[in-house]
């Protein structure tokens, strides 16, 4: 494993320790919508995933974050964002693998 895939492996595990830090606040609050503060960490987070390139996961956070959206884009939203969670898991654990 080069230096790059190192890079790699802690900038989306630093991702990935956000996003449930995220899940972790919206779930306390115990409703459909975020709470001011779990909103937040998601903006937080929207800004972190933008930063790493990943456009994608910004444009699917932005729809939870949307009061306008429908509850039907939110639904599809946060299931492709838990989609993007475990993807993340996996790579982090073949990157761990490959480096024993």
């Amino acid at each position: 494993m080069d230096s790059t895939e190192f890079v790699m492996s802690d900038t989306l595990q630093h991702w990935l320790d956000n996003w449930e830090q995220c899940l972790d606040l919206w779930l306390e609050c115990g409703a459909a919508t975020p709470s001011p503060q779990a909103r937040q960490r998601l903006q937080d987070w929207a800004e972190l995933s933008a930063s790493a390139g990943w456009h994608e996961v910004q444009a699917l956070a932005a729809v939870l974050l949307d009061p306008g959206a429908a509850a039907t884009a939110k639904a599809d939203a946060l299931l492709d964002l838990l989609s993007w969670q475990q993807c993340a898991r996996r790579i982090i654990e073949a990157n761990q693998l490959q480096a024993s």
